[in-house]
């Protein structure tokens, strides 16, 4: 097998190994998030991050709303998202005695793909990282 085919199949099996790794990490996020409550904390759904109840205080200043409707749409104190009735513009709440935090779908979407899109780049820029660090130590033996 020539040089250039060996290249070509490394590369190949480099891109479906990294395409591999995004689908468990897409599942283990999922998994990730079932976990909602510890000890008086909640894990945001949107950043991953765990904070003091309630959460919607943080999701108030991390997570801005655009203004527009919520659609009926928002948080509980506990970060549970559901569309059970809530009235008010996206972004209303998460402060005072509001323990609720308002939130359309469209704004929800967007944080949630943000979110998942750098948890994603940087566990893929380390799986390569690792995997470059191995070839090469691999190379030098």
């Amino acid at each position: 097998m020539s040089r250039r085919a060996k290249l070509k199949m490394v590369d190949g099996m480099a891109e479906l190994a990294a395409k591999m790794m995004v689908m468990k990490l897409v599942g283990a996020m999922a998994e990730d998030s079932s976990e909602k409550e510890e000890r008086g904390r909640t894990v945001c759904e949107l950043c991953k991050g765990s904070f003091s109840n309630p959460v919607t205080y943080h999701m108030k200043s991390a997570h801005p709303g655009c203004g527009r409707s919520c659609g009926a749409s928002g948080y509980n104190a506990t970060g549970a998202y559901s569309k059970s009735g809530w009235l008010g513009d996206c972004g209303d709440g998460g402060r005072g005695m509001s323990t609720w935090y308002l939130m359309c779908k469209e704004c929800r979407a967007k944080y949630l793909a943000a979110g998942n899109e750098d948890d994603l780049v940087d566990h893929v820029h380390l799986y390569l990282k690792d995997a470059v660090r191995t070839e090469s130590s691999a190379r030098g033996r």
